[in-house]
C-alpha cells in the first residue's frame, strides 16, 4: 500500500509520477494543502520537522565557548579564580553580567571533576560530588553547603535553604576527554 508520507525508492511501490512528486510536496505545497491530507500524514510531517529543529537547536545551544569572550581552553583568561589547574580543561563554563564566572574542570583524562569560580566577588574551588549525564548538571557538597549547577542556573544551598541563586547569560559545554 502506498503511503504518501513515506519516502519511496525508484524501484517499487507507487507509479513514477507519484514517486517523483513526493520530494516536492514538503518544499512546494502550501500548508493548507498539507492540512487536507490524512491526520497521520500531517502529524508525521510535523514531528519530523520538529525533531530536526530540536536537533539543530540542541547543537547550537551547546557552545564550544568560542562565542563567550575571554573563555580559553582552561577557563576564563581574565580571571584566574575561574581557570582550571595545571593542564586541566573545562567541560562546563558559565558567565553572567554580574561578573560571575565559573568552570567545571576535568582532571586530566580521568573521571574526576572540580568547580572553580568567581561568584559574588569571591573565589572558590570544590570537588564535584555528582554530575548529570547531560554535561550541564553538577553538584558540589562541602559540610552543610551545596552548590548546584543545572544548565544556566547556579544555586547555593546552606543547611537546606537556598541562600543565593544566579542565572548565567552564557553557558558552554564540551564532552569530557576520556583519553
Amino acid at each position: 500500500m502506498w503511503k504518501p508520507w513515506e519516502k519511496l525508492s525508484n524501484d517499487g511501490g507507487a507509479p513514477g509520477s507519484e514517486s517523483s512528486a513526493i520530494p516536492e510536496e514538503p518544499s512546494n505545497e502550501p500548508t493548507e494543502e498539507t492540512t487536507t491530507e490524512p491526520e497521520d500524514t500531517e502529524t508525521t510531517t510535523e514531528d519530523t520537522a520538529t525533531e530536526r529543529t530540536t536537533t539543530t537547536t540542541t547543537t547550537s545551544s551547546n557552545h564550544t565557548g568560542t562565542d563567550i569572550p575571554g573563555l580559553g581552553r582552561q577557563g576564563f583568561t581574565d580571571n584566574s579564580a575561574a581557570t582550571c589547574n595545571a593542564d586541566d580543561e573545562w567541560v562546563y563554563a558559565g558567565i553572567n553580567e554580574d561578573g560571575d564566572k565559573v568552570v567545571i574542570c576535568q582532571v586530566g583524562d580521568t573521571d574526576g571533576f572540580y568547580y572553580r569560580g568567581w561568584y559574588h566577588g569571591g573565589a572558590l574551588e570544590r570537588d564535584v560530588t555528582s554530575r548529570g549525564s547531560d554535561g550541564r548538571s553538577y553538584t558540589m557538597k562541602s559540610g552543610g553547603t551545596v552548590i548546584n549547577i543545572d544548565g544556566s542556573t547556579l544555586d547555593v544551598v546552606q543547611n537546606g535553604k537556598t541562600v543565593s541563586s544566579s542565572v548565567f547569560d552564557g553557558v558552554a559545554t564540551r564532552e569530557p576527554d576520556w583519553g
